[in-house]
């Protein structure tokens, strides 16, 4: 809705402070490529990013753990449960490009090719065009190079995304820095190593706190008796701390380190830590403990991510079925309306439509479709079309007779206009419904014999079949000719 338009906004707007460049260049091909109602492409593009990241960690643990052992690890991260917030969402493909991007400029400052320096440049522009991890990324870079005496070979690819991202952060950046969060920085952090560290095999919190006072032990003695071997230990321990650090400032008031989408940043770099501190023990018993662990961490994390997948499509039916309302009323909604505060609270109608009318296409779900759709779906379909006027409940005086044949004990189906209806026996609670199974809770009303109700429907498609409900035992009810 705000990032379809060609203009410098959609490719340079920050989001959420994040510059978020490639992302949003990404988004804005396939909104004119694939249109919007291919979701599964979106999907993909999400899925190949996530594989990149897992990729490039099986090459940077190749040399500390072995093919056997790196691939073990990495594809414990490719189905990494308590990290699907970032995998199967495509929005997530800044995050996940961010930590790609860090990941190719630490694999080429290891393998240090006469490419390298080039390889170095990409990664970090890369990173920082992403998100805001990007950042991060470059202060560990700058670490490692200054540990390794190589910063007149890879000053200029540093220095080059770092000038871009400074010229775009005076012109369009944001801080969402909170002085107040300076104090919970601390232990932000401290909680943050620990809900990672459990996050990985899907632990108790308390686990996690002793894992990381272990794994804090050990990285301090590996970088008190290494030998030569500290730089990329200390730089990835600097990104650790630096990333959670500047996730405190800006994000501390929400108390959430154990996010899956921070999650997924940490583990990566933890476990490339971990290869760090491990990588002089034998090779056969590296091989072993990384296949037991992701063995572990597969296990343990599996039902996370069905249970992520499987809210993600919940959600997704919901919000794809309201808005086929919005779109079948586009010309009455209210321009700041919003079907689903809950669930997609920055959609609103007049930019929905606009969008939808632009791209020529749309992402709501095809009405055929609305009545396969879960009980709770199509109770929120109703809640949508009630509140843009399809049904409009009102009383007026009594009067007229009962159509012949009319009368009845069961709900009432109701033709598109205005048509009265009479309760004979009676008071009578009523409630009206078209898709759902049971009556929208707002049309709720106690009804009188002594007045009509009068019952106004707006019924744009054939599938909205409305219906009066008769919640009281024995009423029954007739339509007024």
């Amino acid at each position: 809705m705000n990032r379809w338009q060609w203009s410098t906004d959609t490719f340079l707007a920050p989001h959420n402070s994040h510059f978020s460049m490639f992302p949003a260049a990404i988004f804005f091909l396939l909104f004119r490529i694939v249109g919007l109602e291919q979701y599964g492409v979106y999907q993909a593009v999400g899925y190949l990013v996530h594989f990149s990241v897992a990729t490039l960690l099986l090459v940077s643990l190749r040399r500390r753990l072995g093919d056997i052992g790196a691939l073990a690890i990495a594809v414990s991260v490719l189905f990494l449960g308590t990290g699907a917030e970032n995998s199967l969402w495509p929005f997530q493909i800044g995050s996940m490009g961010s930590v790609a991007g860090y990941l190719v400029a630490i694999v080429a400052l290891e393998n240090d090719r006469p490419s390298a320096p080039r390889a170095v440049l990409i990664g970090l522009v890369l990173s920082l065009g992403s998100a805001g991890f990007g950042v991060v990324a470059v202060f560990g870079v700058v670490v490692e190079t200054l540990l390794r005496r190589q910063v007149r070979r890879y000053w200029w690819s540093i220095a080059i995304p770092v000038g871009v991202w400074a010229a775009w952060y005076v012109l369009w950046g944001t801080s969402e820095m909170v002085g107040s969060n300076l104090t919970k920085v601390p232990t932000y952090v401290h909680e943050s190593l620990a809900a990672a560290l459990s996050a990985t095999f899907r632990s108790p919190l308390a686990w996690g706190f002793v894992f990381s006072w272990l794994l804090v032990v050990v990285v301090v003695r590996s970088v008190i008796v290494s030998r030569g071997h500290e730089a990329r230990l200390i730089a990835l321990s600097a990104v650790l701390l630096a990333f959670w650090g500047l996730t405190a400032m800006s994000r501390a008031q929400y108390w959430a380190p154990g996010s899956n989408r921070y999650v997924y940043v940490a583990v990566p770099l933890l476990w490339l830590v971990v290869a760090e501190v491990v990588r002089g023990l034998q090779r056969q018993v590296l091989i072993a403990t990384s296949c037991v662990l992701a063995a572990w961490s597969l296990s343990a994390t599996w039902d996370a991510m069905s249970a992520h997948a499987r809210w993600l499509r919940e959600w997704s039916e919901a919000v794809s079925a309201e808005l086929w309302v919005v779109e079948s009323r586009l010309d009455i909604a209210a321009k700041n309306y919003r079907p689903d505060p809950v669930r997609a609270p920055d959609i609103e109608a007049a930019k929905f439509g606009r969008a939808i009318v632009a791209l020529e296409s749309s992402p709501a779900m095809a009405v055929e479709r609305i009545a396969t759709t879960s009980s709770a779906t199509r109770a929120e379909v109703d809640r949508v079309l009630y509140e843009l006027g399809a049904a409009v409940l009102s009383t007026s005086e009594s009067s007229g007779l009962c159509v012949a044949g009319s009368e009845t004990e069961q709900e009432i189906a109701l033709q598109a206009g205005t048509q009265s209806i009479l309760i004979t026996t009676g008071t009578s609670e009523v409630g009206l419904r078209a898709f759902g199974d049971n009556v929208i809770d707002a049309t709720r009303v106690q009804a009188s014999g002594e007045r009509n109700l009068v019952v106004s429907i707006d019924q744009r498609n054939p599938a909205e079949q409305w219906r009066l409900v008769l919640l009281t035992p024995g009423a029954r009810a007739c339509v007024v000719g």
